[in-house]
């Protein structure tokens, strides 16, 4: 976290509940908003976009892409998230995911898989950030993940960071001028680093030529990056591709041999560097196109439109042809509590990395309570190496609330992974044995099939040796505990961000009027003086003139941040003279047409009258 901090251009800090606080300048003030509040400004803006491409169409639903590394509470504060910016998110879904169905689901569509025999794809993704390796099986109307492996510190902006330690040590050695502690300078670097990458990334180019204005004090900054020099730089980031390509083929089962096709996506494996070391880890052919890898898919677009094809799978606005998806658990989970017998904790596995999703619940029953009880969830010993650092274990607290004097009895507890690959706590239920009663067969006869499955269901696990035993099922209230925003949070992000929309809301619309007058202003002088000075008699154009002139004066004095009803009330003026004299030049246009439409109506009636 700190190191991700370090990489920001505006403040940040820390709140009570341990989150990230972003601070922001909101009315000539400092305020600090909750990370989640930060990327609902995001997702807000995004659907005014998604709104201006579609000639105003509101976004319904949307999918979100995450990386499959996310932890429950990244998910949960990116659910957060949407809800402060009023968006309708029908799943948090994992980005390698979405690239498998995007390049799946038309290729099933078009009968190029078998019915029986699954393919074996591999998809690998370096993006700005990440880098994955995801292996998926294909066959006829179905896609299973296999694994999916990941370097959350491998993409793109290390390759650029590279470029930007070349540029600071070429500047320091022309300078001696230090830029690596200046933002505004690193900002510059950065967009150098990403055009040079961009230009020593196809074959046959071998070295770009770099040029910063201005860099710091003044300075410029002027020098060229060779391919050799960059490869060589970028050495040991290229020697991680390696290991998460192993660690994939190995959680999957299978052999390199055993992969149909390898499909890239993300700009970063554009770099020509990255390209032959991928094909040499997996043993592809040199002299092929790409190193023997495939490219069939859109690299930056991938994860967005396989979002999009999930997204009309899951809405029930669209009608998509059923395709069934299978994906993986990224981390094992457990259960910890306290057993009356010991005192101390018990653990028990919940989930394990790599079950399938989506999985049936996990039940676990608790003998012979009559007081509240808590439940712990966390993340697995397996998963430490795999969870970002510093991260928590702890997933979640559940305390089981047993009304005060109940008679001890189990109780039994249900967990879930929902749609969003959370973990939730769907239901506690204490189970109260009923008295035994023999069955009496002639009545069970009249029972039908349904009620009698609904019957067995009702009394699940409840056969013993003496005959059946039945339970009358309690539900009991749960009180959760995770690392997430409050409601209250959550309440005040919504009503702080409905009221900067009110007032971005009326500053665009100030705006606007002020341009309204502005035009109105220029416009009317210019027509007064040509095209409407026939219609005007003096005394108006003297007036219309006097009235321009004071607006202008005071549009470019003190009127200039003035408020919308005011700009409003200037336009109104100008416009309770102006009008009368564009209404008289629109009268005389349009009198020639008029007058041929009276003269064809007058001749319609000689012409009846004659005939009568």
């Amino acid at each position: 976290m700190q190191e991700e901090l370090n990489k920001l251009p505006f403040k940040s800090s820390r709140l009570p509940n341990g989150g990230v606080g972003i601070i922001l300048s909101y009315n000539n003030e400092d305020i600090t908003v909750p990370a989640e509040h930060l990327f609902a400004m995001i997702l807000i803006k995004a659907k005014e976009i998604s709104a201006f491409a579609n000639n105003g169409v509101n976004l319904a639903d949307a999918v979100l892409a995450v990386p499959n590394w996310f932890t429950d509470a990244q998910r949960r504060a990116i659910l957060h998230a949407a809800e402060i910016a009023s968006l309708n998110v029908l799943k948090v879904a994992n980005e390698s995911l979405l690239i498998a169905l995007s390049y799946g689901i038309f290729k099933s569509a078009k009968k190029l898989f078998s019915e029986t025999d699954p393919v074996h794809i591999m998809f690998i993704d370096l993006g700005y950030t990440g880098y994955s390796v995801t292996i998926v099986d294909f066959i006829q109307e179905n896609m299973k993940v296999l694994s999916t492996v990941t370097d959350r510190h491998l993409g793109g902006r290390d390759f650029d960071a590279v470029i930007i330690e070349f540029l600071a040590e070429t500047f320091q050695k022309k300078t001696g001028i230090n830029v690596r502690k200046n933002i505004k300078a690193l900002l510059k670097l950065e967009v150098a680093a990403e055009k040079a990458k961009k230009t020593l990334s196809p074959n046959g180019v071998t070295e770009a030529n770099i040029s910063v204005e201005c860099l710091a004090e003044d300075r410029d900054l002027s020098c060229i990056l060779t391919k050799d020099e960059f490869e060589a730089r970028t050495a040991e980031l290229v020697k991680r591709l390696e290991a998460p390509v192993n660690q994939a083929l190995a959680e999957a089962g299978l052999r390199r041999e055993d992969i149909a096709e390898i499909e890239i996506v993300g700009g970063s494996t554009r770099v020509s560097i990255v390209k032959r070391k991928l094909g040499e880890i997996l043993g592809l052919d040199a002299s092929a196109l790409n190193y023997g890898l495939k490219t069939t898919m859109n690299s930056d677009e991938a994860v967005a439109r396989g979002g999009a094809l999930q997204c009309a799978m899951l809405s029930s606005r669209m009608k998509v042809k059923p395709f069934n998806i299978i994906d993986r658990l990224t981390y094992g989970i457990e259960a910890s509590f306290e057993t009356a017998e010991t005192g101390a904790p018990t653990v028990v596995s919940l989930y394990s990395r790599n079950d399938e999703l989506p999985h049936k619940p996990r039940r676990l029953t608790f003998p012979k309570k009559f007081a509240d009880f808590t439940i712990r969830v966390s993340y697995d010993s397996a998963a430490v190496a795999l969870l970002p650092t510093g991260q928590d274990r702890l997933i979640a607290v559940y305390t089981i609330k047993v009304p005060p004097g109940t008679v001890p009895a189990d109780v039994r507890v249900t967990f879930n992974i929902d749609k969003h690959g959370l973990l939730q706590l769907s239901g506690a239920e204490l189970l109260e044995e009923l008295p035994f009663v023999a069955d009496d067969k002639a009545s069970e006869d009249k029972k039908t099939n349904d009620e009698k499955k609904a019957e067995e269901g009702k009394s699940e696990d409840s056969k013993s040796a003496e005959g059946k035993k039945k339970y009358k099922k309690v539900d009991l209230e749960v009180i959760t505990s995770t690392f997430s925003l409050s409601r209250e949070q959550i309440k005040s992000s919504i009503e702080l961000e409905a009221s900067i929309a009110h007032e971005n809301k009326l500053i665009i619309e100030t705006a606007d009027k002020r341009n309204e007058l502005e035009s109105y202003i220029y416009g009317t002088r210019t027509k007064i003086d040509g095209a409407l000075q026939k219609y005007a008699t003096s005394a108006e154009k003297s007036q219309l003139h006097s009235l321009l002139n004071n607006a202008e004066d005071w549009l470019y004095g003190d009127g200039f941040d003035s408020t919308k009803s005011e700009y409003t009330k200037r336009i109104a003026e100008l416009r309770a003279v102006g009008d009368k004299i564009e209404a008289r030049s629109t009268e005389e246009a349009n009198r020639p047409s008029a007058v041929e439409g009276l003269k064809r109506q007058i001749e319609l009636c000689k012409s009846f009258s004659s005939n009568r």
